[in-house]
């Protein structure tokens, strides 16, 4: 299955969140709760939609999902009537709950810097691949080349590739469990497999947490640093106040990303979307 790529403290971490947390924390912000995340992916919903009708995809596309964790993307696929959908994720109990959750689709437990397993890799290459919020967990530099390396390959000509991630216009340092990479870096690689960027679209921009540098970034830092340490503390204290707390802000900041998304002056710190055509 080729897990062996990923390093065991964060192949660890992500069994560890499949098994502990809810069904939207485990793949949204953990330590600011289900309800507020549930507002979280009700905003990405909303822009993943959009974004998939501006690009025509469809019932007609080929559909791989890396990294599906709960299934959230594979269910936004299913609502846009794709029949083919074919998903991987490093955690096998994720892969059987998604296999029992969507029994159409094909499901594999793999790292995805190891390359794809069969099934998988036998239905390729696809219309659209996507790894939202997935390559930036990879903290090791050379799987983090092949993982995207190895996505791009699994791409038919004219297709796309949708990437989730933060993209920092400079590199900033790599934690125990996240990496993030420019994206100078992720378009280097994809154009030496024949990619071009076609879009770059915010999904959060006082939402979710930042990732840069510079006086404009540190501003927005302090702004998520405070905001985190209210949420957060409140669940740790009393998770019956720390929940409706979480969906009232949760409510209040969505919206107000919901109206930022369609500016198309500034991509903020936060999570963007790469739309790249091969």
């Amino acid at each position: 299955m080729g897990s062996e790529t990923m390093t065991s403290g964060t192949r660890d971490q992500w069994l560890e969140r499949h098994r502990t947390l809810g069904d939207y924390e485990r793949v949204g912000y953990a330590g600011l709760g289900e309800e507020y995340n549930k507002w979280i992916y009700r905003l990405r919903r909303r822009h993943f939609l959009r974004l998939a009708g501006r690009h025509k995809i469809d019932s007609r596309c080929r559909i791989l999902d890396v990294g599906s964790g709960t299934g959230f993307y594979v269910g936004l696929y299913r609502d846009l009537n794709v029949r083919s959908i074919h998903g991987a994720d490093i955690s096998p109990e994720a892969v059987k709950s998604l296999s029992r959750r969507f029994p159409d689709a094909t499901f594999a437990a793999c790292d995805i810097g190891a390359g794809l397993p069969s099934p998988v890799a036998e239905a390729a290459p696809f219309d659209v691949v996507s790894a939202m919020d997935v390559l930036y967990h990879i903290t090791d530099d050379n799987q983090w080349k092949r993982a995207v390396r190895n996505c791009g390959e699994a791409v038919a000509p004219g297709g796309l590739l949708l990437i989730s991630d933060n993209f920092p216009t400079r590199p900033v340092p790599v934690t125990a469990t996240q990496s993030f990479h420019t994206f100078s870096e992720h378009a280097s690689i994809l154009k030496e497999q024949g990619f071009r960027l076609v879009e770059m679209s915010p999904v959060f921009l006082l939402s979710n947490g930042q990732v840069g540098s510079g006086i404009g970034y540190a501003g927005f830092a302090l702004w998520w640093w405070l905001f985190k340490r209210v949420l957060g503390g409140t669940l740790r204290s009393a998770r019956s106040v720390g929940e409706p707390l979480g969906a009232v802000s949760g409510a209040v900041l969505t919206t107000i990303d919901a109206m930022l998304q369609r500016q198309s002056v500034w991509t903020g710190y936060s999570t963007k979307v790469a739309v790249f055509r091969r």
